[in-house]
């Protein structure tokens, strides 16, 4: 990761590759390391597939949370490539959340010079809900974020980094909101 203080790119590929449950307890994976300690984006591209496109992008989000969102470096990186955005709730009641909570404004703010629109997934599982979305949505990328006591769930890293359905971004809870960075000269 040193790597990518003195480089600086824009965001790190890797080939998520298909081990066993057993093969991931005993040896981990790399990516699921990278993705986790990375201070840049991680986009983790699956066995057989590849990204060859970027127009539409969803950003999952919990409007309830309080984490700090790496706004800046979200709308450069977006920029280059201006899909349209969903930004992805997913819970077992989204009728009880409301588009007035401090992040969901916060995030209407953010995202402005973009086009998108919320998309609430009802599902009690947060794997499940993520599948659901990319089975209905079919985004180019999903932008998941790792909080600080891993990526969402156990059950999340497994299925979406060793075994993405489609390209995933990952953004770590060491990622730097870097400025300049994020923007391609």
């Amino acid at each position: 990761m040193k790597q990518c203080s003195d480089e600086a790119p824009v965001a790190v590929f890797i080939a998520s590759h298909f081990v066993t449950a057993f093969e991931r307890l005993v040896y981990g994976t790399h990516a699921v390391a990278i993705a986790k300690h990375s201070p840049v984006p991680v986009i983790v591209i699956p066995p057989a597939g590849g990204m060859n496109r970027l127009d539409r992008a969803g950003i999952a989000i919990d409007l309830l949370g309080t984490e700090a969102m790496p706004w800046k470096l979200l709308r450069n990186w977006l920029k280059l490539f201006g899909p349209k955005l969903d930004l992805v709730y997913i819970s077992s009641n989204p009728d009880g959340v409301s588009q007035e909570l401090p992040l969901a404004v916060e995030a209407a703010g953010q995202l402005s010079d973009f086009e998108w629109d919320y998309c609430f997934i009802t599902n009690d599982s947060a794997v499940g809900g993520l599948e659901e979305y990319v089975r209905l949505y079919q985004p180019d990328l999903p932008v998941l974020f790792a909080g600080r006591h891993g990526l969402f769930h156990k059950s999340i890293s497994g299925l979406f980094i060793t075994a993405p359905p489609v390209p995933v971004m990952l953004l770590s809870a060491e990622i730097e909101d870097f400025g300049e960075r994020g923007t391609l000269s």
